[in-house]
């Protein structure tokens, strides 16, 4: 199924050009899955996914971060290789894990395979020890011409050192020295700053997905974000619905990805923000569909799907029972749920 903006595949074996070019389109490992998102919900607010990379061609480490790379070799012993994980790495992993706040898979298989079979990428990984104890480690796959970086786990006890950065640095390092291309680590979230150390880096670029390039990291500051331009389409609509007496609610829809991971799940809407308006017997749905530029007017039941176990996790899965309009105007989708209120 083609889901609006998270596409997931399930490859059992990933060349080393195979994975050049899933990273060269937005997409990145997940477990043993590959995926790309245009959004992500972090500690309960959505964010837009934006992708990133540092081209290597002509890179070159500036004054502080080859010094984070040489006080880290003084105070570690560094190992590169292929990953040798144990119960030292998981209990690591563990504490790590309890110094964070938001969701975390429970343990480090569960990270690095998500409960798929087998494994799929051609993988290193990246040591540090403080004599025999083991400080952080960082897991990176290899492509023709880049590398991805998957995971990184730091000791809380040595948090003031940025092991998890320098850990990155030496992934960066390990592709220079091999003439690689690329560097990966995957998204950022402009307005979040969880994840901005991976711009501390310099020279990144973020990929476009309405071009399908990649531009300097200057260039984010004239690009408008995903969430943005589907906060503002919704607004414009939510003014003219108040403008024709209709009662409305702009909603964050949790489950706007399920079908992307759940192959079996189908007629469920797929945006991740929704004007809802009473309906008889459900609901009338408002949505903007991000690359087509058009609202959508839905009637919408809601649903529930329970897991093999007959639990439910799915509490406000809205199921589509019909669509009934789509217009480029905020104007037109309003006079298209008044007039469906009318029938």
């Amino acid at each position: 199924m083609h889901h609006a903006y998270t596409r997931v595949a399930f490859p059992e074996r990933v060349q080393p050009d195979q994975l050049d070019q899933w990273l060269a389109r937005g997409w990145y490992r997940m477990g043993q899955a590959v995926f790309t998102c245009r959004f992500v919900v972090h500690e309960g607010v959505l964010r837009s996914a934006i992708w990133t990379r540092v081209d290597l061609q002509d890179y070159r480490f500036r004054t502080s971060l080859r010094r984070l790379i040489a006080k880290t070799e003084r105070n570690f012993r560094v190992r590169i290789g292929r990953p040798e994980l144990t119960r030292e790495h998981e209990r690591l992993y563990l504490k790590y894990r309890g110094s964070l706040s938001g969701d975390r898979p429970a343990d480090l298989r569960a990270l690095l395979s998500c409960g798929l079979p087998g494994q799929a990428w051609d993988s290193c990984a990246v040591e540090l020890r403080d004599g025999d104890r083991l400080a952080a480690f960082s897991i990176f796959d290899l492509g023709e011409e880049s590398i991805q970086s998957v995971a990184g786990v730091y000791d809380p006890d040595f948090s003031r050192m940025s092991l998890g950065f320098a850990t990155m640095l030496l992934e960066m390092r390990f592709a220079l020295q091999r003439g690689l291309r690329y560097h990966y680590s995957g998204y950022v979230m402009p307005g979040e700053p969880a994840m901005d150390y991976k711009l501390r880096t310099g020279a990144v670029e973020f990929y476009e997905p309405e071009t399908g390039l990649w531009k300097p990291w200057g260039g984010i500051e004239t690009y408008t974000l995903p969430t943005e331009r589907m906060h503002a389409a919704l607004r414009r609509a939510q003014d003219c619905l108040r403008g024709r007496g209709v009662q409305q609610r702009l909603i964050q829809y949790r489950w706007y990805d399920l079908s992307a991971w759940n192959p079996g799940v189908e007629g469920c809407i797929e945006q991740p923000l929704v004007l809802l308006s009473p309906a008889p017997g459900g609901l009338w749905a408002v949505t903007w569909h991000l690359d087509r530029g058009r609202y959508a007017l839905q009637r919408c039941s809601p649903a529930v799907m329970r897991t093999s176990e007959g639990d439910s996790r799915t509490e406000g899965l809205l199921f589509v029972e019909e669509t009934l309009a789509q217009t480029a105007t905020a104007e037109g989708i309003a006079a298209a749920l008044v007039q469906a209120r009318r029938l």
